[in-house]
């Protein structure tokens, strides 16, 4: 008999642990929640510990996947998992805004760059060692995060959930980032090939764009996982010959799962914990780190930006303006928001200076990198 698994699976509940704790943090004013768990004996004075953010898919909870497999997980191969609480899209679901049809509006990039911030002042975090993963929407969530904060993720592992149509058309990086995705070929939600839902890619489309990306040499390797579970479903493993690491888990008549340890061949969180330890980021950024929150301060990433820039306010801006080289005002807002649009201004270096509602100013350097 066939065995149908759904995210639901990973519904088990709180567990209760007293290392679990449900958590608020503010961004630019709009309350976010996330949980987050603490190895056993950890101690952030002795360990400088990975970080690994996941994300639920569309109408799922962070609580819900603190259920499964990465609180112990994270007690023997020693690292921190935070779960995101996405907010709700127009149609009241709890989502990520990802570019996709069913997005929130939330500002979630700055959501997940902000956790990175605070996990490191509070609990030492190595910040080389920051993977993010997602399930679904979730999944669709962290290919957005890869774009924009490439200079912050060491490694990504995605399941069940493609590139948006912006990230196929979009993605750049300064920094090509290691990507581990793994899709079920007979999954109806988010399709593997076929017809491609509407503002979503495929996965051959998704992983042509990664090959591009991470540097293919034209070969790969595919192995076989050992089939020792009755679950219809057979795994092929793709690594392809890449300058940077791309694989492909091929869930062969698997549809819209998560692989679940006794259920499945082989466990979606040890898949992606296998996957993440292998990599550090070489430069990564402090962001905000940096940033005397007693002055008047910005700061701003990704930091060589192609075409978006995040702005982390910590005191209300009147305006920006941008000058180039030379001198010359190239860009000015008013009524200033979290994201400046840089899609005109040519590869090279700039200065950035704010302007807050005191007639205080501050001035910052910016590289345009396309």
């Amino acid at each position: 008999m066939k065995q149908i698994i759904t995210l639901l699976s990973l519904i088990i509940g709180f567990n209760g642990i007293s290392q679990q704790t449900f958590e608020n943090i503010d961004i630019s004013g709009s309350n976010r929640e996330f949980y987050k768990y603490l190895p056993t004996s950890f101690d952030s004075n002795t360990e400088s510990l990975p970080l690994v953010i996941i994300m639920h898919g569309i109408g799922g909870t962070a609580l819900q996947l603190t259920g499964g497999q990465y609180n112990p997980t994270a007690d023997t191969a020693r690292f921190i998992p935070v779960y995101l609480q996405g907010e709700l899209n127009i149609y009241n679901q709890t989502s990520w805004n990802n570019g996709t049809l069913l997005a929130s509006a939330s500002n979630d990039v700055l959501f997940i760059s902000d956790v990175i911030d605070e996990m490191k002042v509070l609990h030492n975090i190595d910040l080389s060692r920051v993977y993010v993963t997602g399930i679904s929407m979730g999944s669709i969530m962290t290919y957005k995060a890869m774009r924009h904060l490439d200079d912050r993720i060491a490694a990504v592992s995605c399941h069940i959930g493609t590139m948006s149509v912006e990230e196929i058309t979009d993605y750049a990086p300064t920094y090509a980032i290691p990507v581990q995705h793994i899709h079920g070929t007979a999954d109806a939600t988010v399709p593997y090939d076929g017809t491609a839902l509407p503002s979503l890619s495929l996965v051959p489309e998704t992983i042509s764009k990664l090959k591009t990306v991470n540097g293919w040499n034209g070969d790969s390797t595919v192995t076989a996982i050992p089939d020792v579970m009755a679950d219809s479903i057979t795994i092929d493993k793709i690594v392809y010959d890449c300058t940077t690491p791309l694989e492909l888990w091929r869930l062969n008549n698997g549809e819209h799962i998560f692989l679940l340890p006794g259920v499945n061949d082989v466990s979606g969180v040890h898949v992606s914990w296998e996957f993440f330890y292998r990599f550090a980021h070489p430069n990564p950024s402090t962001a905000s780190l940096n940033d005397n929150l007693s002055d008047f301060s910005i700061a701003f990433y990704p930091n060589p930006a192609t075409n978006t820039v995040f702005i982390k306010q910590f005191h209300k801006l009147e305006s920006i303006s941008i000058y180039d080289v030379n001198g010359q005002l190239v860009l000015s807002e008013n009524n200033v928001s979290e994201l400046l649009d840089v899609t005109n201004l040519s590869n090279g270096i700039y200065s950035i200076k704010a302007l807050n509602l005191e007639g205080i100013t501050t001035t910052k350097k910016l590289v345009i990198s396309k």
